[in-house]
């Protein structure tokens, strides 16, 4: 995986990961495949784990299985992650302890590696904090999305 690219507007950096495929979270991923062939994800609508997860599952020819709340509109994000080959499971009600919930059992009948909220997995924030200095930056302060908080964490941990 290449450093992200830094580009700079009004005198401020910024971090473009979102050029890199699947974005931040594609960086580690990948590891929930070790030693199988399905992973889950329960994503909010508007999460990017899951366009993380099915590039990366495309790339490495595996599958990648992402439960939703159920919209009318899907979110972009999923509609990303379906053009890619993951399999798009909508869920009704949306809320996210029920999406939780489903993708959970669908793990438990069938065997797929349930990844945790926010892609949380071990080696991720640290991926993330080598991402970070990768760009040889050292900035007094970083203002960065705000989620599940792994992205934080790992700009914390640089």
């Amino acid at each position: 995986m290449t450093a992200p690219v830094v580009q700079t507007h009004s005198g401020i950096w910024v971090v473009r990961d979102d050029l890199n495929p699947g974005g931040t979270k594609a960086r580690f991923i990948g590891r929930v495949f070790d030693g199988g062939q399905e992973a889950v994800y329960a994503s909010p609508p508007e999460g990017g784990a899951q366009t993380a997860l099915a590039h990366v599952a495309r790339a490495l020819g595996k599958k990648a299985t992402i439960f939703v709340a159920q919209r009318a509109k899907p979110h972009a994000r999923t509609l990303e992650a379906a053009r890619l080959g993951a399999k798009v499971v909508p869920v009704s009600p949306g809320y996210l302890a029920v999406v939780q919930s489903r993708a959970r059992e669908y793990c438990r009948n069938g065997g797929a590696s349930l990844i945790p909220f926010g892609a949380n997995i071990p080696g991720g924030i640290e991926a993330i904090a080598a991402a970070a200095r990768e760009t040889g930056l050292e900035p007094d302060e970083v203002w960065c999305a705000a989620g599940s908080g792994v992205l934080a964490r790992g700009l914390a941990l640089a």
